[in-house]
């Protein structure tokens, strides 16, 4: 299958990347109308979504440093993606790149990729064999920078976030008690643990919707709403995996029973614990933002969180403060930190904002 077609195929995820589009050109023509507002003196960074703002926004130096959300993984990847001879093309892209308006606009992109004004960020997003295999070597992509998780928010949370949620943002006697009435020893652990359910069934949905022909994916709006986790999520009752089974093949989720998935699910989730801390792998930032707004109803102190969004900023505030600066322990922070010493072509700035210029990687 052709670069193309395979970027091209359907898309079978949720949310605000539901309709995006997965075309190249305009992918491209779409990041140059934002890079055209603003001075060419700028360097740009290219994120998948309006969701990895809060997180990368303190990150670098906001005079200088531009994000440009795009809304899909694909979309970032076409931007960067070398294309070595015309057959890596389509045909109908090169229809398009051989009109004289976006043939210029091309060029732009390419000039700006070579001077290095320009990088992009993805997620790992469940493909760390891809990664093992060069899925995102130098050789295929310039300038392109992967993350160690499978989202932003999990980058977040695995690194000091979920500490800070239960540390800074939750009573801590509220804590112990829904502790002691659920049997559980840590409640950091146990977070985990939970959004591992969802993020197994996710997981083998894309790897059997790979591996099987005659495999139908299931649909997982019945774990979108806001409130699912939060029927599931009591004083005394935390999710189960069998939860996540009942709501994937409740009747309201349009989902065919799978007894291969439900086989499959039942042999790896047993591994989940027993792997444990090591498990992030698996996890999904959406979900794990629900299972915290779900705890910290009944947990939480002071502020009364109805949305992701809200629940995100605050602890991206705790994370990226100047005593704190926890993104310099990711191991994305110390690529970028790579790069910016090699390849940044305003080395007498520098890149980062004053909080992570001043950091040391260790």
């Amino acid at each position: 299958m052709s670069l193309d077609n395979d970027f091209q195929k359907k898309y079978t995820g949720k949310g605000s990347l539901n309709n995006r589009q997965v075309d190249r050109v305009k992918a491209i023509t779409k990041s140059l109308q934002k890079i055209n507002c603003y001075s060419d003196k700028n360097f740009f960074i290219v994120v998948e979504g309006k969701d990895d703002i809060p997180l990368y926004s303190p990150v670098f130096t906001e005079k200088q440093c531009k994000l440009i959300p795009l809304w899909g993984v694909d979309n970032v990847k076409y931007i960067f993606k070398k294309l070595k001879t015309r057959r890596d093309q389509s045909k109908p892209m090169r229809q398009v790149l051989e009109l004289a308006d976006n043939q210029e606009k091309i060029n732009k992109l390419s000039r700006m990729r070579d001077e290095n004004k320009i990088i992009g960020i993805i997620d790992l997003d469940f493909e760390k064999e891809k990664c093992s295999n060069n899925e995102y070597s130098t050789q295929d992509y310039s300038n392109l920078f992967v993350t160690e998780t499978n989202d932003g928010q999990i980058l977040l949370l695995s690194n000091y976030g979920l500490i800070i949620f239960i540390k800074e943002l939750c009573d801590q006697e509220k804590v112990k008690e829904f502790k002691k009435r659920n049997k559980i020893e840590q409640l950091f652990k146990q977070i985990i643990i939970m959004t591992n359910y969802s993020g197994l069934a996710r997981y083998l949905n894309k790897k059997f919707g790979k591996e099987k022909k005659d495999f139908q994916p299931l649909k997982f709006r019945i774990l979108d709403p806001e409130d699912i986790f939060y029927n599931y999520i009591a004083w005394d009752r935390v999710l189960t995996d069998n939860d996540i089974i009942k709501l994937l093949f409740h009747e309201e989720s349009n989902n065919d029973y799978n007894a291969d998935f439900i086989k499959e699910y039942a042999k790896k989730k047993s591994n989940l614990e027993y792997y444990f801390p090591n498990r992030w792998d698996v996890c999904q930032g959406h979900d794990m933002t629900k299972v915290l707004l779900s705890i910290h109803r009944l947990v939480g102190c002071g502020k009364n969180y109805t949305q992701e969004n809200d629940l995100i900023d605050d602890i991206c505030n705790i994370f990226h403060s100047p005593k704190n600066a926890f993104f310099n322990k990711t191991s994305l922070f110390t690529a970028l930190k790579r790069w910016e010493r090699e390849k940044f072509p305003y080395s007498e700035s520098g890149m980062f904002s004053e909080i992570y210029s001043q950091k040391e990687v260790k």
